[in-house]
């Protein structure tokens, strides 16, 4: 929404809706006006999915959180018990990866552990984990050191770490700082 007029001490808020791109009627067309309220009312839609496979999984709570000093989203949600097998870590141990669609914006998460709620007539799973940028830590990621026997400037030293044996894993650095020299 995009106020059309500065304020004014009527305390109407008058907002216009852009459209952008084809839709059912591309053209602007009545000033939507607000109305002032006590209350309003927000509706959130969220949906979660395995990746693999691109399996919906039915949700019943979902909560998500990044607090200041975190480098990941944490997250936690409430499932049916037959949605186990949907969350379950494979025989290598690697965290399932699950998508969250939160109000349209898609979230990579991984789940890490699940426990389970038993009341009389239900069962239930909560399923915890953090972001897909999780891997890069323990206990997925092992301790590695590294070591330049000549000079080398950092964002080579940060290309090197991002590889085994050569090879890169699939992630990238976006270099934007001023690069220096590391002596050998």
């Amino acid at each position: 929404l995009v106020f059309d007029a500065p304020w004014s001490a009527s305390g109407h808020l008058v907002f216009v809706c852009e459209r952008h791109g084809p839709g059912p009627n591309p053209e602007p067309s009545a000033t939507v006006v607000v109305p002032i309220l006590r209350t309003y009312v927000t509706i959130n839609s969220i949906s979660l999915r395995r990746v693999e496979g691109d399996i919906p999984i039915p949700t019943f709570a979902f909560q998500m959180s990044l607090e200041a000093d975190s480098w990941t989203w944490s997250w936690s949600a409430t499932l049916p018990a037959d949605a186990l097998a949907l969350i379950q870590p494979g025989s290598n141990g690697d965290p399932v990866e699950v998508e969250a669609l939160v109000n349209g914006v898609p979230y990579r998460l991984c789940a890490e552990s699940v426990g389970s709620q038993r009341e009389f007539g239900q069962h239930r799973i909560s399923v915890r984990g953090r972001g897909k940028a999780a891997l890069l830590d323990a206990p997925y990621a092992p301790v590695i050191n590294h070591g330049n026997s000549g000079p080398r400037t950092a964002q080579q030293l940060m290309t090197d770490v991002l590889t085994i044996n050569g090879v890169g894993i699939g992630w990238a650095v976006d270099w934007q700082l001023t690069d220096w020299l590391v002596p050998g």
